[in-house]
């Protein structure tokens, strides 16, 4: 079970996601992972206000999400993108996150992504986020 957060500017709610110690599916295959025994979070349902896209707060959120899955101790960060969204790969892959393979679940197929944390750190914003 995973926690929401949600974040928050002055004219009301602009963006949430999902961060889990376990993904809301199994991965068949740990061996995809850089290191398939350190501890991770598993993210999921990434969104932002479709008025707010392109002006820095998906970078905002991805480094909340860092620094919440450092203060769980996690090493990585996981998640998984559907295949066919090449805008949502690239701005994941931009931000550090390294294609590690494909998988299917609910009919589709997703790109499975991994963020080792310390490399290529997203850049810090400010704002306001809760969880709960």
């Amino acid at each position: 079970v995973g926690i929401v957060y949600g974040a928050w500017d002055d004219a009301g709610p602009v963006a949430t996601f999902t961060l889990a110690p376990a993904p809301p599916r199994p991965y068949e295959d740990a061996r995809l992972w850089a290191e398939p025994d350190a501890p991770a979070r598993y993210l999921n349902r990434l969104a932002i206000d479709p008025a707010r896209q392109r002006a820095g707060l998906g970078r905002w959120c991805l480094a909340r999400i860092d620094d919440l899955a450092r203060d769980a101790g996690a090493r990585a960060v996981r998640c998984d993108v559907l295949l066919a969204n090449a805008g949502v790969r690239a701005f994941y892959e931009r931000f550090g996150y390294a294609l590690r393979g494909e998988r299917a679940h609910g009919g589709r197929r997703f790109a499975t992504y991994e963020r080792v944390l310390g490399e290529t750190p997203a850049a810090p914003g400010a704002g306001t986020i809760a969880g709960g």
